[in-house]
């Protein structure tokens, strides 16, 4: 595919802020609340909204996965309230059953985690709003009686829960969609699968998707139903979704996936653009703009670093992937700044390796390997020389804004489609973490640091949309849904 361009730019939707010289005249009060689920990388666009709907006036409360609600309260949302599975824990239990290769143990995790997520859920959900065990200012902070809604707002995985309570409630439904992947002729499902079908099998294909989820999960959402009071469904809850015209915003840049914004022009699919945290949300987060002074000490003191993360995955062994990043760069006379990982996690050689970590231990100048924990990637990712990680919706925006060459080694869920997305457009390399071995890295960083592809990554970022205009975009819809 050739190489991204500013010729190559189409932008398929009207991005622009409204007009000035509207009224300035504010929808009414809303009582909105998010329901949410997954990582810091699903939760935090939903920050960023939830905060300038605060400041705009509205009741914003949140219901997110346990081991992100202090980050959401830090962040600044000020009703916050656990629910569903707790990501954090079944990461690191992910980790450790991974790092077994049990495959009767890995089978149960599975399943441990598709029940709970949805189970949990919906539990919760019950317990808030409508169990009687719950009382209106009750002092259990875990369940108090929250009031309905005027709107509601949710992310990818909690979906068929917003249409049965959007529903239930009657009221308007926004989704937040992270990646483009439903209905197109582009990008069929399974991704993988697909990538060389007809355009006819790749749009054909999401019907399949549709109806596997609900073999999957129909038996739970219908349970949650009947609990709601309402009859059971005998279809997709996408059907809810085409029926209702519920707006589904894309968080993701059009230029990423020209030929999916170009199709979904004028439809409920509306392509917004990436969103970041306020600057004032990072900062009570301390990741301020201004890195940590040994940090930026150490990015100043030498060449431009490769940047590598791997976000909350559940990397089954991380001493392997650290020396194998490490050893393939420094024949590449390459600095790596690790961001999530522990410097303990090195292997022992002979080599001189960094000990730092911000706030930790002592620095080494000769050291050419920093150990940190989670950065402000938006301030430390245009120092860099490229970036390396698992292809992450929010990691993926923040390296095509740096400018600088993108690595995506996939997991799994969307990762794939975007480490496909990246090969297309020419702004770096996609593939698989299975695939993350010395010989295929090396081949792959000489590739990303090629000058067809680093004048491509710089022709790309000038052309995104900013975060101030994804922002302003986004809510503006969602007021206009709200009425």
């Amino acid at each position: 595919m050739p190489a991204y361009s500013a010729r190559n730019h189409a932008n398929h939707t009207d991005n622009s802020p409204a007009d000035s010289s509207e009224s300035t005249q504010r929808p009414a009060r809303q009582n909105i609340v998010f329901v949410l689920s997954g990582s810091r990388g699903d939760i935090q666009p939903a920050v960023s909204l939830g905060l300038e709907l605060q400041d705009r006036g509205h009741t914003v409360t949140f219901l997110c996965t346990p081991s992100l609600t202090t980050f959401a309260r830090t962040a600044g949302i000020q009703s916050v309230f656990p629910a569903g599975i707790n990501i954090g824990d079944m990461t690191d239990r992910a980790r450790s059953t991974l790092a077994s290769k049990n495959p009767v143990a890995i089978a149960k995790l599975a399943t441990h985690f598709l029940k709970h997520s949805v189970d949990d859920l919906h539990q919760d959900l019950i317990n808030y709003y409508f169990s009687e065990n719950s009382t209106q200012g009750s002092s259990d902070m875990d369940h108090p009686k929250l009031a309905q809604p005027t709107l509601l707002i949710v992310n990818p995985m909690c979906q068929r829960q917003g249409t049965s309570l959007a529903e239930k409630w009657r009221i308007p439904l926004v989704v937040l969609r992270y990646a483009p992947i439903s209905h197109n002729s582009y990008s069929g499902w399974p991704h993988q699968l697909t990538r060389r079908a007809p355009k006819w099998i790749k749009k054909k294909s999401w019907h399949i998707q549709e109806w596997f989820d609900f073999f999957m999960y129909g038996h739970w959402e219908n349970t949650f139903r009947r609990h709601l009071g309402l009859a059971s469904r005998f279809h997709p809850f996408t059907r809810y979704l085409r029926d209702h015209s519920v707006p589904q915003l894309q968080l993701c840049d059009p230029n990423v996936v020209p030929d999916i914004a170009a199709e979904w022009a004028g439809t409920n699919k509306i392509f917004v653009g990436y969103l970041d945290l306020p600057a004032s949300a990072r900062r009570r987060l301390n990741e301020p703009d201004t890195l940590p002074a040994d940090l930026d000490h150490w990015l100043s003191s030498g060449s431009a670093p490769l940047f590598v993360s791997f976000g909350s995955m559940p990397v089954s062994n991380p001493t392997r992937l650290v020396d194998t990043i490490v050893s393939v760069a420094r024949r590449h006379n390459l600095r790596v700044l690790f961001s999530g990982f522990d410097s303990t996690t090195n292997a022992t050689n002979d080599e001189p390796r960094a000990t730092s970590t911000v706030g930790n231990q002592g620095h080494d100048e000769a050291n050419d390997v920093y150990f940190t924990g989670a950065i402000n990637q938006t301030a430390v990712l245009p120092r860099c020389c490229a970036a390396v990680h698992h292809g992450g919706a929010g990691t993926t925006a923040a390296s095509l804004r740096s400018g600088n060459p993108t690595m995506i080694y996939a997991f799994g869920f969307e990762q794939p489609f975007w480490a496909s997305c990246i090969e297309n457009l020419g702004v770096g390399v996609g593939s698989s973490v299975s695939r993350l071995t010395t010989e295929h890295f090396a081949k792959d960083l000489d590739r990303a640091l090629s000058s067809p592809v680093r004048e491509a990554a710089r022709a790309f970022a000038a052309d995104i949309t900013s975060p101030d205009q994804a922002l302003s975009t986004a809510i503006r819809l969602i007021e206009d849904q709200a009425g």
